[in-house]
């Protein structure tokens, strides 16, 4: 397959603590000159930058950028919790393109007059596919970290009503993720964030939806507006527990309308698969 991109993956590591004052901005100083060389050597037709939890490096008057801001694509991936630091950043680097993993925050960039499209990480057609000749032994599974928000709380309360497979497990490749995903009828994914700077709590749009579809698993989430947007109000949503199990059993006792419902959502998710944002973007 040809790809679409020669891709040359450039990383800023920085000690942490992260220095401040004049430490800080002979940081900024130093970075700036190695992009530069790097981008003087490859001599790219654009660049992918992502600086999230780097505002402070990326914030200092001296750090820059040594190329043509409106070949340099912007991707964001946490901007729900962190919407004001990512627009900050982008303001004082000049740019204009945002990549950005959620739909609510394609509208609040498109309103600043950005040039903004949504685009998620998962979707490789390699290893996020449905396998009709698989039989889910799991009725119902969460993958994830269950210490944020109320997660355990939520799983407690629906794991005493119905089977729900807990896989806490972050060594798992996404291989064997998506083969969890392909194994189960129903994902369960939450969608609260941790509080953000300000202590407050967002609907945060996760790709375990998209992975959960694209591998042929009926996703029922928390409440997300993003996922609203995104497949037409067609995900099952709860906002209590009681809800989610009504959810879960509905659709655990009707396979027929779950695997109508589920084959409706891969239909929708296939325009959001990276491959098909990718051959739109032009430098």
């Amino acid at each position: 397959m040809t790809p679409f991109f020669e891709l040359h993956f450039v990383t800023l590591s920085a000690p942490q603590p992260r220095p401040e004052g004049d430490e800080l901005k002979a940081m900024a100083v130093h970075y700036s000159r190695q992009l530069a060389e790097i981008i003087r050597n490859l001599k790219p037709d654009g660049i992918f930058l992502n600086f999230e939890f780097c505002w402070d490096l990326f914030g200092v008057p001296e750090f820059v950028i040594p190329f043509d801001p409106t070949r340099i694509i912007c991707a964001l991936w946490d901007d729900v919790v962190f919407h004001e630091a990512n627009l900050a950043m982008i303001e004082k680097l000049g740019l204009n393109r945002i990549l950005v993993a959620d739909a609510v925050s394609r509208y609040r960039y498109l309103q600043e007059g950005l040039d903004a499209s949504f685009l998620a990480c998962e979707g490789s057609d390699e290893i996020y596919f449905a396998d009709s000749a698989v039989s889910p032994k799991n009725q119902v599974i969460f993958i994830g970290n269950s210490k944020k928000a109320d997660r355990e709380e939520m799983l407690s309360r629906l794991s005493s009503q119905v089977p729900v497979k807990i896989d806490f497990s972050r060594s798992q490749s996404y291989a064997q993720l998506a083969g969890s995903l392909r194994d189960s009828q129903i994902a369960i994914n939450f969608s609260k964030s941790q509080p953000d700077p300000q202590g407050r709590v967002r609907f945060q749009f996760k790709g375990r939806i998209l992975e959960s579809i694209f591998c042929g698993a009926l996703p029922v989430t928390e409440t997300c507006p993003s996922t609203q947007l995104l497949f037409e109000g067609l995900v099952p949503q709860f906002g209590c527990p009681e809800e989610a199990l009504s959810l879960i059993r509905q659709y655990l006792n009707d396979p027929v309308q779950r695997r109508r419902l589920a084959d409706d959502l891969q239909s929708i998710a296939a325009k959001y698969r990276p491959k098909n944002i990718y051959r739109g973007l032009v430098f």
